[in-house]
């Protein structure tokens, strides 16, 4: 067993977004 795996899923995530969300502004422009 892993610990602490749902809190890296986590962070995995909201960095996921944090690039997607950067990525996506740069695309706009």
């Amino acid at each position: 067993m892993y610990i602490g795996t749902e809190e890296q899923r986590k962070k995995r995530l909201k960095e996921l977004e944090k690039l997607n969300k950067e990525f996506g502004i740069r695309s706009e422009k």
